[in-house]
């Protein structure tokens, strides 16, 4: 609602927000709120006692008791998502005209209009419950105001050349089946929703309405059951701090100051081998080594700098090894005893090749 300050409380609620009934409500499989919806009618409280000429009294009824369906609450659309009966119902009473094109329920200007509805002082009565047809009900009174909207460009179909055109429409929407029977938040903007996502339970009351809810509230935290998964807040001291939150400052400054040092290191690094442009590059690592060297693999140390593959660019010099040498290892079939292990989790082998030369492999676990 226009003006209205939002109220958003995680872990518990806002008591100033709401009026308070006993009626609990339980979630769907997919915790969703589904509640029964018993009834719908409105009424006019107009002081002159004026109301709609196609009105038996002051009061009708649009949704039946004995269509009574489980809705889904949901924020995500505007829209009252109601059964074909209680829709045609809907816009008897208010002389509303359904536009195919723009699938939605226009007012007849001749006969009804925004400003007309709210001179009537129209209000809507929800019947709620937490299952079809028990004891335990709950009445939600919503004013026309919630349901007063409009829409514009660039709502499809809604003429994009006109920047101040605006589109009367009351928020409600025919349910292909009942398993889309919805109320949306023209619904929730005049109650009080609170979840309780643990005992997979919600709440729903009639929202209060302050001049002063932004300074004026009274938070009430919604408890742990004994059984909960969640370890709660930490215990924090006198300073406001909790240990783990203490240690993690200390572990943060410690790494930060770790990190500085790091890189004025690497930055004195780079000035010295600037200044020495002549100091020659450290030698290629050799894995493999042997004094035959038609038997022996050199490799470059495994840096994921360089490239997985040549690219397939005609331009690009492709790299290759001469083809005098091997480009894989002796096949030599290798005996039971290849390997010894030795104290230190150190293992060693050596053996004689052909030309009486020896190698050396040592491979630290």
């Amino acid at each position: 609602m226009n003006g209205a300050p939002a109220s958003l409380t995680l872990g518990g609620v806002d008591a100033n927000r709401f009026i308070p009934n006993n009626l609990t409500f339980g979630l769907s499989s997919k915790s969703a709120p589904v509640l029964s919806l018993n009834s719908i009618s409105v009424s006019s409280g107009a002081i002159d006692g004026v109301y709609p000429s196609n009105w038996k009294s002051t009061s009708t009824t649009l949704l039946e008791t004995s269509d009574t369906k489980s809705f889904t609450i949901d924020s995500s659309t505007p829209f009252l998502w109601l059964p074909g009966a209680a829709c045609d119902a809907f816009a008897k009473a208010l002389n509303l005209t359904y536009n195919e094109t723009m699938g939605l329920y226009e007012y007849s200007d001749a006969v009804s209009s925004p400003d007309m509805l709210s001179a009537w002082n129209l209000s809507f009565s929800f019947v709620i419950s937490s299952y079809p047809g028990p004891s335990d009900m709950v009445t939600l009174t919503l004013p026309y105001e919630a349901f007063k909207l409009q829409l514009s460009y660039p709502f499809p179909n809604v003429d994009s050349g006109k920047a101040s055109s605006r589109l009367n429409y009351f928020p409600l929407r025919r349910a292909a089946d009942s398993t889309l029977f919805i109320l949306g938040h023209a619904f929730l903007q005049e109650v009080y929703l609170a979840v309780d996502y643990e005992r997979h339970q919600f709440y729903l009351s009639q929202a209060s309405f302050q001049a002063d809810a932004t300074t004026n509230v009274r938070l009430l935290s919604i408890t742990r059951p004994e059984n909960s998964l969640w370890p709660g807040p930490s215990i924090t001291n006198q300073t406001g701090l909790s240990i783990g939150g203490k240690a993690g400052i200390g572990i943060g400054g410690a790494l930060g100051a770790m990190l500085g040092i790091f890189v004025l290191v690497r930055m004195t690094r780079r000035r010295t081998v600037k200044d020495e442009p002549n100091e020659s590059p450290p030698p290629v690592e050799t894995r493999f080594s042997s004094t035959d060297s038609k038997s022996s693999v050199s490799e470059l140390i495994g840096d994921n700098n360089y490239p997985a593959e040549v690219l397939s660019d005609s331009t690009v010099t492709r790299f290759e090894l001469p083809a005098t040498s091997p480009i894989e290892m002796p096949a030599d079939e290798v005996p039971s005893t290849f390997f010894e292990k030795e104290v230190g989790s150190t293992i060693r082998h050596s053996r004689t090749s052909n030309n009486s030369a020896e190698e050396s492999v040592e491979l630290e676990c």
